[in-house]
């Protein structure tokens, strides 16, 4: 009898496989977490020859997630669970989902929205 595969703990593409789902559609089914948070169930087949590496959210996502690549004033630092260790150019470090970068939800480590909110404020000044 064939040895079955254990894919927990293996990365594919932008999917992180996280734990056996069981039969889905007829195949070997995978619970795998993509790297923007959402999860997936995907089959071994689909996995293992590259034909499925997201949850398919990044269809029009060029942006690479790779450490030390940057997005307006963070630099990717490290990743876990779906959060970024991100340093901003002002020095300080902040955590990051994800979503948040590809989305441009969160910019700086809120740096930038005070040098804003500033820059208002000196505009209405007498």
């Amino acid at each position: 009898m064939p040895k079955k595969l254990n894919l927990i703990g293996q990365n594919f593409g932008k999917l992180t496989v996280i734990s056996l789902f069981g039969p889905f559609k007829g195949k070997t089914g995978w619970n795998c977490k993509c790297l923007c948070g959402k999860e997936k169930i995907v089959k071994t087949n689909d996995l293992t020859s590259g034909h499925v590496s997201s949850c398919g959210n990044h269809q029009n996502d060029h942006r690479k997630y790779d450490k030390g690549n940057k997005f307006e004033r963070l630099t990717l630092v490290e990743y876990e669970n779906g959060k970024w260790l991100c340093l901003c150019s002002c020095g300080n470090y902040t955590l990051v989902l994800t979503t948040s970068l590809s989305s441009r939800n969160t910019r700086s480590c809120g740096c930038l929205k005070t040098e804003e909110n500033l820059s208002r404020i000196n505009k209405f000044k007498i």
